[in-house]
């Protein structure tokens, strides 16, 4: 229920609001009745409130200054006045701090409540969208695009995220099949991961990129480990993949989460070392993982950025240096293991330009087993930068014909609209691009300015046109796009030298 505050110097009206108000009907309780400001603002300090209805001229304190110190312990308080004076003045502060409402006595019990309800509404609404904003705010604090300080100027960090004493991040990955689609399964661990929570009001579940999830666990490892195993156990009964879980150091400062939330990710991604199906926690993977196989992500990501630029000397220099780490490793298994992550990487990455590694190469992605056929380490190499290559080389030559297929749909959208007014406004909506980009590439690819292509192609439509006897000259003007026949006479003449009149005669 949301809890309500009144508060009026004049007693009768105080008890009316109190008695003859449906609250329950609304969801509403009220909280406490005082008769002066300096009473209500102690109040707002102990215990939170939803809405304040208040007075507006009181002794001691007006309504007006108790809420200017309202607005200071909650900004989102919805603050309703009341008052027997019908002072323009008033109502000017009222708005000017941002008031909800304002009703005049005798109080229409009809008039306060539409106003309750329509408060109610929006608290509903807040309420909702809470869990939205707040979710999104940590999603860029833990991925370090703002810092700790704007965080809390916003949410009371250390209020919300610790206060069992201690916290910790962990990400949970659904692991990987050849053929799978980890985003089919995503929303059904979302759901497993929320029935697994219910109980807990105190962590926070965020859907988090790369159909993973994020959690923020209050309490200590003794309480954490054993719902963590809960939900792994939930999904093994009850799924058709498995999950690894990443866990981080567990911290008692807010501020420290960002380092758990690094930690649970690096271990989580660890799996393709230590095996899945596991919770993996920070001590382990760093025990286990050495930092230069740590550091293939960084690799890694330079990698592709090569292959979407077909920088084929930057394709061989990362593949030297992710080959290097193997120089440290000792085990077979962990240098398939890195190879066939850099390939199921790569096969992510085509799907995020919209392309089919079988398509590109030719071959189905099964077919790639051939690299694990090889004995050495240098002709797995060199076969798998033959790979990407091929990659980078379609994905270039493709890159190239969107251009041309982008002029083609650009004058095909002239040609049939050639009756209307063109801009590039219209032809970018149409084909969901930025004018300006349409009017900067067609330039690029044809030399020919956008206008001055409409003006070419209204007036070859209109010479066209003025070879059949049976057209008005004014018909074909409008069919070309204007309405205003002496304009159109004198830019068919700047173009043609000759008049329409004239061109079409010497046409006959």
């Amino acid at each position: 229920m949301y809890k309500v505050l009144l508060v009026d110097d004049d007693l009768p009206d105080l008890e009316g609001l109190k008695r003859f108000i449906p609250w329950d009907d609304m969801n509403m309780e009220v909280a406490a009745t005082v008769n002066n400001g300096m009473k209500a603002l102690s109040i707002l300090e102990e215990q939170p409130i939803d809405i304040l209805v208040t007075d507006i001229r009181m002794p001691i304190m007006s309504g007006l200054e108790l809420t200017e110190q309202v607005i200071k312990l909650n900004k989102k308080m919805k603050i309703i006045f009341v008052s027997s004076y019908a002072d323009f003045e008033y109502a000017k502060q009222a708005v000017n701090l941002k008031a909800f409402g304002y009703v005049l006595k005798p109080v229409d019990d009809q008039e306060i409540i539409k106003l309750l309800k329509k408060a109610k509404d929006e608290l509903d609404q807040e309420k909702t969208h809470a869990p939205i904003v707040r979710n999104k705010l940590l999603q860029e604090w833990f991925l370090e695009l703002i810092n700790t300080e704007d965080v809390a100027k916003v949410l009371p960090i250390n209020e919300l995220i610790i206060k069992h004493g201690e916290a910790a991040v962990a990400v949970i990955e659904i692991d990987h099949r050849i053929g799978m689609e980890k985003d089919s399964w995503f929303e059904s661990l979302v759901a497993i991961v929320q029935s697994c929570m219910e109980l807990d009001q105190h962590s926070i579940v965020m859907k988090w990129f790369n159909s993973s999830i994020v959690m923020l666990l209050q309490g200590n490892e003794q309480a954490v480990i054993p719902l963590l195993n809960g939900i792994q156990e939930t999904v093994r009964t009850n799924a058709e993949f498995t999950i690894t879980i990443g866990l981080g150091q567990f911290v008692a400062d807010a501020a420290d989460l960002q380092a758990s939330f690094k930690q649970a990710r690096q271990a989580v991604q660890s799996k393709l070392f230590v095996s899945k199906d596991r919770i993996i926690t920070a001590e382990q993977a760093m025990r286990e993982v050495s930092l230069q196989v740590i550091d293939l992500e960084g690799y890694l990501a330079s990698l592709l950025h090569s292959i979407s630029e077909y920088s084929v000397v930057d394709i061989h220099d990362s593949l030297e240096e992710i080959f290097r780490l193997f120089q440290s490793s000792r085990s077979t298994i962990v240098v398939y293991h890195i190879i066939y992550y850099i390939l199921s990487q790569v096969e992510i990455y085509l799907k995020s330009r919209n392309e089919n590694v079988n398509d590109i190469l030719g071959v189905n992605y099964e077919g790639l087993h051939i690299l694990f056929e090889y004995e050495t380490l240098i002709e797995m190499k060199r076969k798998l930068r033959e790979i990407l290559f091929q990659c980078s080389e379609k994905l270039y030559f493709k890159r190239q014909t969107v251009p041309q297929k982008l002029v083609a749909e650009i004058e095909r959208y002239v040609l049939n609209n050639l009756d209307k007014k063109i801009t590039l406004k219209d032809v970018g909506d149409h084909l969901a691009f930025s004018g300006n980009y349409l009017a900067h590439l067609y330039k690029n690819n044809t030399g020919v300015a956008f206008s001055d292509f409409v003006i070419q192609t209204r007036m070859n439509k209109a010479k066209e046109m003025l070879r059949n006897p049976r057209l008005k000259i004014f018909e074909i003007a409008e069919a070309v796009g204007y309405r205003d026949l002496p304009y159109f006479t004198k830019q068919f003449k700047e173009y043609f030298e000759v008049t329409p009149s004239e061109y079409r005669k010497a046409a006959k």
